[in-house]
């Protein structure tokens, strides 16, 4: 049987979840084939993602404690059948400012080094550092390399093969998506890296749907922060953390 998923032809996704019409849709099939015309009602899977910073909601926030505030994204994976088979791909992700937390002045030595804006690094640099697998290197004092610091903003891509290459994948039921957050399981002996474990939102959306996932698995390296594992009902990513696809 072919899975098939609906995507717009004529627009992108946004953050506020602006679908696309009707007329606008597409049917494309997981073989290849493509049948315009199609209904929003078939869909069955999804293809985008959408990862959302909350940290600044938290009591804990502090800008002046950091040069990479809100959610600090590495990577991110398509899980199926517990194998990743797949990375953010290339050239597809967008980076929507929020309500930021932090000015760049406001952040540990007057730079939100690692966020958008900054007064380092260009938003294309930064928003390229979160393609294909993990490869984040996290210094103390000094700057590292690998990831990108939302800063109360979003962030909206696809899923590529494991080198984090095209052509997009589609996400379907009983897919996992975890979030390579840099966290306490990011934190060796020599590094001098805080990483506290920041909260998000994750979201999954195709032309008609935009659906907001749950988290099934925190890293156990940050259980003294975000708990042995997700409660029922919680829908806050905490540090590195699986979602589940329904």
């Amino acid at each position: 049987m072919r899975a098939t998923l609906m995507i717009g032809t004529a627009c992108v996704l946004g953050l506020g979840f602006a679908g696309c019409s009707a007329a606008q849709v597409s049917e494309v099939t997981t073989d290849g084939g493509v049948t315009d015309g199609a209904t929003a009602d078939t869909v069955p899977g999804y293809a985008y993602v959408v990862i959302s910073d909350v940290e600044f909601q938290q009591p804990t926030f502090s800008c002046s404690t950091t040069n990479a505030p809100g959610t600090n994204i590495d990577a991110v994976a398509l899980i199926r059948k517990s194998i990743a088979v797949g990375y953010l791909m290339k050239d597809t992700a967008t980076f929507t400012v929020g309500n930021a937390a932090c000015a760049p002045a406001d952040c540990s030595g007057g730079d939100c080094t690692y966020a958008s804006p900054t007064s380092t690094t260009s938003e294309t640099e930064l928003v390229s550092r979160t393609e294909g697998p993990p490869d984040a290197v996290v210094h103390g004092p000094t700057n590292g390399s690998g990831y990108m610091s939302l800063n109360g903003g979003s962030l909206q891509f696809q899923i590529g093969d494991v080198l984090g290459n095209g052509p997009p994948q589609t996400i379907l039921s009983g897919d996992q998506i975890k979030v390579f957050e840099v966290d306490q399981s990011y934190k060796t002996a020599t590094n001098g890296c805080i990483c506290t474990p920041a909260h998000y939102q994750l979201w999954v959306q195709n032309a008609a749907t935009s659906l907001q996932l749950n988290p099934v698995q925190f890293d156990p390296a940050n259980s003294n922060t975000c708990g042995a594992a997700p409660s029922p009902g919680y829908q806050l990513g905490c540090g590195t953390t699986a979602f589940a696809v329904p």
